[in-house]
């Protein structure tokens, strides 16, 4: 049976929609909206959504929304260059962010913002930023980095970033997958979950070389060690062997700007697909930046990691 693709109106609608988590205690959905600055939560049960804004961080960039461990209705979001805390009882409209972290620092990087994010199984949260773009030519800025939270601080393990985006581990978390997305690839590290440290950097597979239009986006990983990869501009969600970088099968999506892609379901079997309209305004609502749900894959994921603080 081919993949199913379901629009999920319920969801809303979104400028740039990112960052999806699926808490399977709660059976919800949690994802961002970045250029609208909140965070939302879908409950399908009920098939209902909520929003929230975060006080007085009006106008503000909000790229992640990651559940903290043991602590209920406690996230860990980013604003703009720092990641922090915000309690939310999913209906409350605003919430108060508390800071924990702060990054691209420097004179030269301080329109940088923070862009995806996950945690690895020890509970690290690892992200990376996005450089200043020129809004005539659409060109971002190679100055951006990717880190890591250690122990309440940010570690830095590389920089020449443009924009970091998708990140996963396999199942055996001994290898990290990660994207910056102008270099149309998906890359591979050697992963020690002990240490925090990646290393001997790879080229897993080039958009191109697939035969695929469009910038690779966000990523999950599917039980046998698949990568789903979000391509934006690409109308599509790819599914790639994370062993030899081989396509496995496209499914093509209504919406054009791709952005990410999360696990769900009581049996984590369902994909859930976020997007976005921004630049062209031909890309209207409901069909771009809405929340796509994608069935019949014949594949599942993993639980999501949780944040420890």
């Amino acid at each position: 049976m081919a993949p199913t693709v379901t629009r999920i109106d319920a969801a809303g609608n979104t400028q740039l929609g990112e960052g999806p988590h699926w808490d399977p205690v709660s059976k919800t959905l949690y994802f961002v909206d970045i250029e609208g600055g909140t965070i939302h939560k879908y409950c399908p049960a009920t098939n209902s959504s909520t929003k929230a804004s975060i006080d007085g961080h009006d106008g503000r960039s909000v790229s992640l929304i990651i559940p903290v461990k043991n602590q209920p209705n406690k996230f860990v979001i980013s604003v703009d260059r720092d990641l922090g805390v915000v309690t939310w009882d999913g209906k409350s409209t605003k919430v108060s962010f508390e800071k924990i972290a702060e990054v691209d620092t420097a004179a030269d990087v301080i329109g940088n913002r923070i862009n995806d994010g996950k945690c690895d199984a020890s509970g690290r949260i690892w992200f990376g930023t996005i450089g200043v773009h020129d809004p005539k030519t659409m060109k971002f800025s190679e100055n951006a980095s990717f880190y890591s939270l250690h122990a309440g601080k940010p570690k830095h393990h590389f920089g020449d970033v443009t924009i970091s985006n998708g990140l996963v581990w396999n199942k055996n978390n001994t290898k990290f997958y990660y994207i910056d997305t102008p270099t149309q690839r998906v890359e591979v590290f050697d992963f020690d979950l002990a240490t925090g440290n990646i290393s001997n950097r790879k080229t897993l597979a080039e958009l191109p070389k697939l035969g695929v239009i469009g910038g690779p986006d966000g990523m999950t990983i599917d039980t046998e060690d698949n990568l789903w990869v979000a391509v934006f501009d690409g109308a599509c969600v790819l599914q790639v062997s994370g062993k030899d970088g081989k396509l496995m099968q496209k499914v093509d999506i209504p919406a054009k700007q791709i952005t990410s892609v999360a696990w769900g379901g009581d049996n984590l079997d369902e994909l859930y697909v976020t997007s976005a309209r921004l630049f062209d305004p031909a890309l209207t609502a409901p069909v771009h930046g809405a929340v796509y749900k994608i069935t019949n894959t014949g594949f599942k994921g993993f639980p999501m990691n949780e944040a420890v603080l």
